[in-house]
Order: C-alpha cells, then sequence, then structure tokens
C-alpha cells in the first residue's frame, strides 16, 4: 500500500473513533494557555483534563480559585475562540494542586524531539508539506510534531542500528 494524503487518514479515523478530532483539536488549548491568558496566570493555574465538554483547571491556591472563578466566562470566551465549533468547551472547573508539577510534565512532552540538537530543515519542510490541508491549526502544529518525534525515533534507531521503528 503506497502512501495516504494525510487528511484521508485523519478522516479514517475520525470515522472510527467518534469524538477524536474533536479532543485532537482541543490540545491547543494546553499549547496556547500561557499565550492567552498571560504568564501571571499560568504560573497559578493550568489546564489539567477535559471531561467532555468540561475543562478542569488546577490553581495554586483557594485565592486564584476565586478569581479565576469569577473572570470564567471571559476565559471560556477566549479559549473558545480558537476551537473550532464542534470543539467548544462549554463548562470550566477550577480545583486546587500543584501547578508546577502539572506544567513541568506538559513541558516534557512538549520538548523536541530531538534533544540537544536542532531539527533538520527538511524534516520540517516535510512536516509543513504533509499536513498543509488541514485547516484546524491546532491539529496541523501536533500532526507536525507527531511526523518530527517519528522521524526523530527513526533517526535514533537508525543510529544504533535497531530495526525499523
Amino acid at each position: 500500500m503506497g502512501l495516504r494524503p494525510i487528511r484521508s487518514v485523519l478522516e479514517g479515523v475520525s470515522e472510527r473513533r467518534p469524538g477524536w478530532g474533536k479532543n485532537f483539536s482541543r490540545a491547543v488549548i494546553w499549547k496556547r494557555w500561557e499565550a492567552l491568558l498571560g504568564e501571571k496566570i499560568a504560573k497559578n493555574a493550568w489546564p489539567e483534563r477535559l471531561s467532555a465538554d468540561m475543562l478542569v483547571v488546577r490553581v495554586s491556591d483557594s485565592i486564584w480559585m476565586h478569581q479565576l472563578f469569577l473572570e470564567r466566562t471571559r476565559i471560556l470566551r477566549l479559549l473558545n475562540s480558537h476551537l473550532s465549533e464542534r470543539a467548544r468547551i462549554k463548562e470550566i472547573r477550577f480545583v486546587i494542586g500543584d501547578v508546577s508539577a502539572l506544567r513541568r510534565s506538559f513541558s516534557r512532552i512538549e520538548e523536541t524531539a530531538f534533544p540537544g540538537m536542532e531539527i533538520p530543515r527538511e524534516y520540517k519542510e516535510r512536516a509543513r508539506l504533509l499536513v498543509r490541508g488541514v485547516r484546524d491549526p491546532g491539529l496541523r502544529a501536533r500532526l507536525e510534531q507527531l511526523y518530527l518525534a517519528y522521524m526523530a525515533r527513526k533517526s535514533r534507531l537508525k543510529q544504533t542500528g535497531q530495526a525499523r521503528p
């Protein structure tokens, strides 16, 4: 079987797993949280998980919980402006916990697939080319990351002399 356009692959996955596309496009919340809400809020509040159409946000203490509860309508409007209509969030719930630990775990996931080295330009160009037909910017970015992670794994396996990735 030859290569298929990424759009047809994603459409097939979406058909077999209802809700997958919606949840995948919601990943933009984590990616843009600090840029949208600011550094001060991001240090004291971070998205923890999605439960149906509700976003659970971990906050550092009850003061931040109260402040963000008062701003929840503005935050919802802001986040939803970056999501497709079918991926919109209807509710935000705040829970107290260790925000810095949650942020660190997110940072580890987001670290480049090529630790300590620059991502080769041809990999970046190929990733952009493969996902150019995807309209959702959040989904497009995640697919680029997925491709780069795949190429990194393939490169590491090749360097160590192991078989296919």
